[in-house]
């Protein structure tokens, strides 16, 4: 869980306290995007092809490969193919939905033979996600087999799916988890912990808006293509905290992938805001450094950037989504603290 939103309003005291006169002004580009980056070919095939065609473990394996390219995609495909086999073998493991999904939380969860008595956990470790952001891909919880609320969901999700279980991705503030469909009930499954949690657990603990709920934001069943978009965000992020241009032009295509597919997602909208206000940032920085003169074309550059942070943002929050209260983390650190307990 990666807890690090960035606080849009602080570039309006920015603006009036770092603009005065000085000398000359150089051409800031603003960084729109302008061309399609021939490196993200792989990713925009992906939404081309039907929604039956896609295999999401293979996508999201590719995505990963941008982080790391000596990743061996067939490698943690023939991993995925092992566990799902021995899932199968599970002594709680039936044709029900009720007996494959247990075999699957047996053998994840529950230390025993069948995994070596080394089962797949949450990193209590970094609660936050922030020290160990390679905890969020699926190829290193496959190595280590340990997670976090990205990695969990998508290897329970893509196992799930592989088992003959109705399952789809769902997303709650800073947070994935998996939504499981049977006899037309549906019931969330967290797979950090390995069990079932009602809507009304998430919408306290992580404080979802009812509006949100209706606009579909979150605690929604979504479909493959949406789950892509889902799975771009941790790219688009590391695109769009760049400062090069080629980076920023990179986390808007992403975004505006992430975007098409699934129009309500606020976590691109605001990846989308914070590049347009990382733009701003690094414009802002050049221009002290020159002690350039504000004239009105320089003004009307900032405001423009300003003005596109903040829409994006306005347009989250007209859907429900708003910025976590201060006491965010550490209510979530408690959360996180009595979890372990149990686990322990």
């Amino acid at each position: 869980m990666n807890t690090s939103y960035n606080k849009h309003r602080f570039f309006i005291i920015v603006l009036t306290l770092s603009l005065w006169a000085g000398g000359a002004l150089a051409t800031i580009e603003a960084g729109k995007p302008t061309k399609l980056s021939p490196e993200l070919r792989p990713v925009r095939e992906l939404f081309l092809l039907p929604d039956e065609k896609i295999d999401l473990a293979g996508a999201r394996l590719t995505i990963e490969k941008f982080f790391d390219p000596s990743l061996d995609i067939e490698a943690s495909l023939e991993e995925i193919d092992r566990i799902v086999a021995e899932i199968r073998k599970m002594p709680r493991y039936g044709d029900s939905t009720e007996g494959r999904l247990n075999g699957m939380v047996q053998y994840l969860h529950v230390a025993g033979e069948w995994n070596g008595n080394r089962p797949y956990h949450y990193d209590f470790d970094d609660p936050l996600g922030t020290d160990r952001p390679r905890n969020s891909r699926l190829s290193n919880y496959l190595r280590t087999r340990t997670g976090n609320c990205v990695s969990m969901p998508i290897l329970a999700l893509i196992a799930g799916q592989r088992l003959g279980l109705d399952m789809s991705l769902s997303t709650a503030p800073l947070h994935l988890f998996v939504r499981l469909c049977d006899g037309g009930q549906f019931y969330n499954f967290e797979a950090t912990a390995g069990g079932l949690k009602a809507d009304s657990s998430y919408m306290r603990e992580l404080m979802i808006t009812p509006q949100a709920v209706r606009n579909g934001v979150y605690l929604q069943s979504l479909g493959r293509k949406q789950t892509l978009a889902v799975m771009l965000g941790e790219l688009a992020r590391h695109c769009s905290e760049s400062t090069r241009n080629s980076d920023f032009d990179k986390a808007f295509e992403l975004t505006g992938l992430m975007l098409e597919h699934y129009p309500n997602y606020v976590a691109a909208m605001i990846i989308r805001g914070n590049t347009w206000r990382n733009i701003l940032h690094r414009d802002l920085k050049a221009f002290e450094a020159k002690r350039m003169r504000m004239t009105p074309p320089v003004r009307k550059h900032f405001d423009e950037l300003l003005l596109r942070n903040l829409r994006w943002y306005e347009k989250a929050e007209s859907l429900g989504w708003h910025e976590p209260p201060k006491d965010y983390d550490e209510r979530y650190l408690k959360m996180m603290r009595e979890a372990r307990k149990n686990y322990e």
